[in-house]
């Protein structure tokens, strides 16, 4: 091979090398599957917002099985179906599924009401808020009780050391006292 060929085929190696790895993840021009995958996500997301704006739904989740038609397909190689997941508020009464099944099956061609799983959840209530905490040497508190912890570990270290005081007084009292008396004997 002359010199010109080899550059020219290390350039190609090097493109070719470069377009595997940008079209690793997705490719250049989209299959019918992950275009219809596309599709089915892009509906899902949609009708999980209708569904949301029912008055007791908290959050709504979709998950859609519509399968792919192949372009020469006597028939469909098996049926679509729906799976709802509604998570009601708290206290709220379970939603009108018939109205539910009616969205759903409007919206995704060749489904059947029988083929639309519907499952409601209520929503715990809310939880108790973690109080904020503080760290006063040692001990772990709530916030709002570290300044009075703190004052009273003050006043306390305050009492101990007139306490320590007035006993090293004492002693040295008594020590010099000793000291005066006379030894008996």
């Amino acid at each position: 091979m002359t010199r010109g060929r080899l550059r020219f085929s290390a350039l190609a190696l090097a493109l070719l090398s470069l377009l595997a790895t940008a079209c690793d993840d997705d490719t250049l021009l989209p299959t019918k599957a992950s275009e219809h995958a596309q599709e089915l996500s892009d509906k899902s997301r949609q009708l999980e917002r209708m569904l949301e704006r029912l008055p007791a739904v908290a959050h709504a989740h979709l998950q859609l099985s519509v399968p792919v038609v192949p372009a020469f397909a006597q028939s469909l190689p098996q049926a679509s179906s729906a799976s709802v997941l509604l998570e009601r508020r708290a206290g709220d009464a379970p939603v009108d599924e018939a109205k539910v099944r009616q969205l759903v099956v409007g919206a995704v061609p060749g489904l059947s009401t029988a083929a639309v799983t519907i499952v409601q959840t209520a929503a715990l209530p809310p939880a108790r808020p973690v109080p904020k905490l503080a760290q006063v040497g040692p001990f772990t508190v709530t916030a709002a009780s570290a300044s009075p912890l703190r004052v009273t570990l003050i006043i306390a270290l305050g009492v101990q050391t007139l306490l320590a005081a007035a006993l090293l007084w004492l002693l040295e009292r008594a020590r010099r006292a000793a000291r005066r008396a006379p030894p008996n004997g």
